[in-house]
């Protein structure tokens, strides 16, 4: 039998969704599909936890996609082990190491299997994205090692685990800490607005809208501020 819950049930104050809420519009076989990718999904991600508290240290990755799941799913997991003291073995791209620094601007990561930028040739999707052939071999690598290591092992590239399972698990679990940047980057105070455009393609999707203008949307903000980004 799968959990049943009320709308109301599978969202977290605040706004995000419950790992369950995705279960709540399919049909009986969906449902106990689904529940089997949770509850197989629960016990690696928990084994890995215990696992990586323990002795500290850890595989995680690949990540090899897009900003916005770094920023909100990834890096504030990774801060997180790297206050418990945890030493990180990670596959990420290169670009977003300024962020994965502490207050003192040294890394979080122990070991960085460094991804090279190439948005340009795979656009991103979540941690979806299909890389070009020589980043997807680095990838292969890294698996390689973390799998024969011995030591705790994250694969956020199983999609089911970190779509469904890990993105929430980990805001309901209070696991997410934040490093205040302003320490090592904040060298002088300004009025600016920094705006991250995204291309979605011409469709509406209930999640993220319709396409933005965003040199309209610069515009429109210019009035409050000195700068915009």
């Amino acid at each position: 039998m799968t959990p049943k819950f009320t709308e109301q049930e599978l969202i977290i104050p605040g706004g995000a969704t419950t790992v369950w809420y995705g279960q709540r519009t399919l049909n009986v076989f969906g449902k106990v599909k689904y529940a089997g990718i949770v509850l197989k999904a629960y016990l690696k991600i928990n084994a890995f936890y215990r696992a990586a508290l323990r002795e500290r240290e850890c595989y995680y990755g690949p990540f090899k996609g897009e900003f916005g799941h770094f920023l909100l799913h990834n890096l504030p997991f990774l801060t997180h082990l790297y206050k418990k003291g945890v030493k990180i073995r990670y596959c990420g791209m290169g670009l977003h190491r300024p962020f994965l620094v502490d207050e003192e601007g040294k890394s979080i990561i122990w070991k960085y299997h460094e991804l090279r930028d190439f948005f340009a040739e795979a656009p991103p999707a979540s941690n979806r994205t299909i890389p070009p052939p020589d980043v997807k071999e680095g990838i292969d690598k890294f698996y390689a090692e973390a799998r024969t290591s011995g030591k705790p092992f994250l694969d956020i590239g199983d999609n089911d685990l970190y779509w469904f399972v890990f993105r929430n698990w980990q805001l309901q679990k209070g696991r997410q800490e934040v490093m205040d940047l302003s320490k090592v980057y904040g060298k002088k105070k300004e009025n600016a607005a920094v705006i991250f455009p995204r291309k979605k393609g011409k469709a509406f999707t209930p999640n993220n809208g319709g396409p933005w203008d965003y040199l309209e949307v610069a515009r429109a903000i210019s009035p409050y501020f000195d700068k915009v980004y």
